[in-house]
């Protein structure tokens, strides 16, 4: 399973700060699918770092003066510390990076129109430009199971620190702006909908996988290969809601605010 993890993101939030990374990429929901060639108006840079022209541009700011397969083992390792402790270490499909490589016609076009606009350095060679659409590729072709995931996002509802070796791997402040962007935008075109309703922060893959995180309590990771009109995996959203009516932790971020709200008047 490719996991809808919110990397390179949080990598390069960490590396170079959230307002250099948003000079180049915004924090908007797109109102559009996941691969759509189109900006953000009236910036001119993607929408988010969800979709495919905001995930191209994060990883053309990945470690830029290190050698590509430097560049990849550098993202790699983070994997690998956020899933640190699951039983099955997280690992690298290489059938799937060569057919996203030799067959990603559109997301070609989609770095391409991204050097036109100028949020990908126009100066930089073409050597260089495949450098990046070749991370990129291959950050698509990592792979993990679902319990592997669930480490990862436990990593995330803990502030950043993994669950089980306590390796502070994102600060607080990268995982507090990836939850918020994953709460916005990370079930592509049915984020608005899901943030309403569902109310947790989660992003989806068109593996069939999502991730949902609970802040400060856990996550869950799902895995189901038929996908919704959205692009989202159908039964894994439906189990959410499942999971959300059955339980009194897992709930809407927002479900407790009215009483939450009354005991602090009556404490005051």
């Amino acid at each position: 399973m490719y996991p809808p993890t919110p990397s390179p993101t949080g990598i390069v939030s960490d590396d170079l700060g959230q307002e250099k990374v948003h000079q180049s990429i915004g924090m908007e929901p797109s109102g559009f699918g996941f691969n759509k060639i189109t900006l953000a108006y009236p910036y001119e840079v993607p929408h988010n770092p969800l979709i495919n022209t905001g995930a191209i541009t994060a990883a053309s700011l990945v470690a830029p003066n290190m050698d590509p397969s430097e560049r990849f083992n550098y993202c790699f390792s983070r994997y690998g510390r956020l899933a640190k402790g699951a039983m099955s270490p997280v690992s690298f499909n290489n059938t799937v990076y060569l057919s996203e490589k030799h067959m990603g016609h559109r997301n070609y076009a989609i770095l391409h129109y991204l050097v036109n606009k100028g949020c990908i350095d126009k100066s930089l060679s073409s050597a260089n430009l495949t450098e990046i659409i070749d991370l990129y590729f291959q950050l698509c072709s990592v792979e993990m199971n679902t319990e592997t995931l669930a480490v990862v996002g436990g990593t995330l509802a803990n502030g950043g620190r993994n669950i089980f070796t306590h390796d502070q791997v994102f600060t607080a402040d990268t995982v507090r702006n990836m939850c918020s962007l994953m709460l916005m935008c990370g079930m592509y075109n049915y984020s608005g909908r899901w943030a309403f309703e569902v109310g947790l922060p989660a992003k989806s893959g068109v593996s069939g996988a999502i991730l949902v995180v609970i802040p400060k309590l856990g996550a869950l990771a799902m895995w189901a290969p038929l996908l919704d009109t959205y692009g989202n995996s159908v039964k894994g959203t439906k189990f959410t809601r499942i999971v959300q009516e059955r339980s009194d932790t897992i709930t809407h971020m927002f479900r407790n605010l009215d009483a939450e709200r009354i005991q602090k008047e009556n404490v005051l």
